[in-house]
């Protein structure tokens, strides 16, 4: 297996993860709007938890060192 192939795995799982916690929100026994503020703050915290890790990898690719050993 090549890396490029676990990294297509990698994004894969993780857009289906999203694609699930998407649609597992949605059409939970909530009302709409507890839904949506609901959904609201799990894609706000996604955000941010991306962009740490967006932050990390790159602060590490300029060390020369690897995000992921």
């Amino acid at each position: 297996m090549t890396t490029e192939d676990r990294e297509g795995g990698l994004f894969t799982f993780i857009a289906g993860a999203a694609i699930g916690a998407f649609f597992g929100i949605l059409l939970a026994p909530r009302a709409g709007r507890e839904s949506r503020d609901k959904l609201t703050e799990w894609l706000k915290e996604r955000r941010e938890k991306g962009a740490e890790w967006l932050e990390t990898a790159r602060a590490q690719s300029d060390d020369g060192s690897s995000p992921v050993e």
